[in-house]
């Protein structure tokens, strides 16, 4: 944790206003072989590579994807550095990190709050992945992590997951949006699948026999709670006068946690309930001031919650009402 932070504090993207971003770099990584992931994976990987594809077109700036699948036989922590490592990212660049696969946690590291994610060599620590990306020091850091965070790994094959559809526009306002939200704003925002001992929620492709014709449907995967109740309160949000970061977390958590909470669940967990972290805004110096005063705090620990941090007076107020921060853990309402 101490590596952590001190690597999260230090070379994050901080030298002035962002007015324009030169590109996108998109990590996608997805485990889409495995037996009961793999339809929902792959159609997880399908929609992230059209709506991230569909966003940058919208902006007017390139998307450079770099794919660490099983399907690829990528998906190994080397391949992953690799590709950190080679990626060419100037300062007013977005990075957006993606997995879609197993996750779990450790017994021994009950602090952690992010999952860990299921490569082919091993399993990987959430946070290793985000001091990794923050080492590109890009304006703003989008990170996704569609997993389980439970202690023992289990899977959920769910019927009510809502299909996501991506609807394209030609409004000006909505390229307006997506810019808004991308290249106008620096920080942070990492979301999870589940709070720690959830499991997260996909359904695969299947079968369904009908009661009255002899004969099969078939029924593709739709994909997964997590990356569809995204995509869809992202898209719904552009269309939106004032569209915030803030706005489509909590519109995801609620899709869900409601969701999920209708399924009849062959385990023990309750609802999915999302996490997230949210830190933005609009000048790097004033993030990082905020970043320095919330390192004192382990946001990234259990039991720090943000009306804490808020209520505390010594913080500086300008710097307080100019940087956005919010953080929802273990069904924070």
């Amino acid at each position: 944790m101490r590596i952590f932070t001190a690597v999260f504090f230090c070379v994050l993207f901080f030298t002035g206003n962002i007015l324009t971003a030169k590109a996108m770099h998109l990590f996608l990584a997805g485990d889409t072989e495995d037996e009961l992931l793999r339809f929902s994976s792959r159609k997880d990987c399908e929609n992230v590579e059209t709506v991230f594809s569909y966003i940058a077109e919208q902006c007017r700036v390139p998307l450079y994807t770099r794919k660490i699948t099983s399907t690829d036989k990528t998906l190994t922590t080397a391949h992953l550095e690799a590709c950190v490592q080679e990626a060419n990212v100037a300062p007013n660049d977005v990075i957006i990190f993606y997995f879609t696969g197993h996750g779990d946690r450790s017994a021994k590291h009950t602090q952690m709050i992010w999952p860990r994610m299921r490569f082919s060599d091993c399993k990987v620590d959430a946070e290793k992945t985000i001091e990794k990306l923050f080492s590109k020091r890009a304006a703003l850091t989008i990170v996704l992590f569609d997993c389980c965070n439970t202690f023992v790994s289990k899977s959920s094959d769910s019927r009510t997951i809502k299909s996501f559809q991506l609807k394209r526009s030609n409004d000006p306002r909505v390229a307006a949006n997506f810019r808004k939200l991308f290249f106008k704003r620096c920080g942070v925002l990492i979301i999870s699948a589940a709070a720690p001992g959830e499991a997260a929620g996909g359904d695969s492709d299947r079968h369904v026999t009908h009661l009255v014709f002899p004969s099969k449907e078939f029924i593709p995967s739709r994909g997964s709670y997590l990356t569809n109740g995204f995509f869809n309160s992202l898209i719904e949000e552009v269309g939106l006068p004032s569209p915030h970061w803030r706005s489509i977390f909590k519109k995801t958590k609620k899709i869900c946690y409601n969701g999920s909470k209708k399924e009849n669940k062959p385990y023990d967990e309750g609802p999915q309930t999302p996490q997230y972290v949210i830190l933005i805004g609009s000048k790097k110096k004033e993030v990082r001031e905020y970043l320095r005063y919330l390192q004192k705090h382990c946001i990234y620990r259990k039991g720090h919650h943000s009306k804490d941090l808020a209520e505390e007076s010594h913080f500086p107020e300008k710097v307080r009402q100019s940087v956005y921060f919010e953080q929802q853990f273990f069904c924070d309402e």
